[in-house]
């Protein structure tokens, strides 16, 4: 289990902006391996990311799983190949988001706002995704077995 200063330094890392190339909105290296070695160690444990405010932020290929980004707001963000599996997105603001191969299985997507993102070979498997609004989205070759649909809004672009 991860120590509370893990916890502060992977919250400081993903939302200070201390850390963050301001220009390009882009997560230096330098500052993605704290948080890679310790997900290594500890695949299953979860960070409190919730609430964080990363709009434009590019992640890509970063795991996220278990993580907690309830209310979160990632609009515009670059989630390519994200791992987000068992993360919980309730209520997060996706709008816009490039997930193109992100992993979402077990993930809770229950009421988060996902209008106008690129979800092409997203993998939802048993994701709750209920109250979800995912119109004006691209969903090619997206995984849609989830675990508990519920109602959600899913208007993909063309149609």
């Amino acid at each position: 289990m991860a120590n509370k200063h893990h916890l502060y330094m992977i919250r400081k890392i993903y939302t200070d902006g201390l850390d963050w190339d301001s220009q390009t909105f882009q997560l230096p290296d330098a500052s993605r391996a704290p948080w890679e070695k310790w997900k290594a160690d500890n695949p299953t444990a979860s960070a409190d990311l919730k609430g964080a405010d990363l709009p434009l932020a590019n992640l890509e290929g970063v795991d996220l799983s278990f993580v907690n980004l309830e209310g979160a707001r990632l609009s515009s963000a670059n989630l390519e190949r994200v791992n987000l599996s068992n993360a919980s997105l309730r209520g997060a603001n996706l709008n816009n988001a490039n997930l193109v191969g992100a992993k979402l299985t077990d993930a809770d997507i229950t009421g988060a706002t996902l209008t106008g993102a690129n979800m092409d070979a997203v993998d939802f498997s048993s994701a709750l995704l209920r109250n979800s609004n995912m119109s004006g989205s691209h969903s090619v070759g997206a995984s849609l077995h989830a675990h508990s649909v519920g109602y959600f809004q899913l208007n993909p672009l063309g149609v």
